[in-house]
């Protein structure tokens, strides 16, 4: 279950990567488009969404290099829709100061990211 699930929200981080400043912005609905399409196309729920994003956090933070003492933790409210909308504009945040203290793209950083996550469901099974 683990497994399918971390699989699934891998959509939605990299659905991240193709998001701009202009997306980001309260009054376009690009990011809550978006996030509704990847979430329907894996079937995943936002407290799915949410867990796996999480701990794409921690795995970005930990093979950047950032540290993660000084590392603002995102506000994700009791609202499901607006905690997730913050949570995707804190990664995206988060992605380019990954890229920049560790000197990989953003692209890099997502995909070895993921890989983290992927890494110890492979040793599992």
């Amino acid at each position: 279950m683990l497994g399918e699930t971390v699989a699934r929200g891998q959509l939605v981080a990299r659905g991240l990567l193709e998001l701009e400043a202009d997306d980001l912005a309260r009054e376009n609905l690009s990011l809550e488009l978006g996030l509704s399409l990847w979430m329907r196309r894996t079937a995943i729920d936002l407290p799915g969404v949410r867990d796996v994003l999480l701990s794409f956090r921690v795995a970005v933070i930990e093979l950047s290099g950032l540290d993660r003492r000084t590392e603002p933790v995102p506000l994700i409210s009791r609202d499901p829709v607006s905690g997730m909308r913050n949570l995707c504009i804190y990664l995206k945040g988060l992605i380019r100061r990954a890229s920049e203290e560790s000197g990989l793209d953003e692209r890099q950083i997502t995909e070895r990211g993921l890989a983290e996550l992927s890494e110890p469901l492979q040793k599992v099974g």
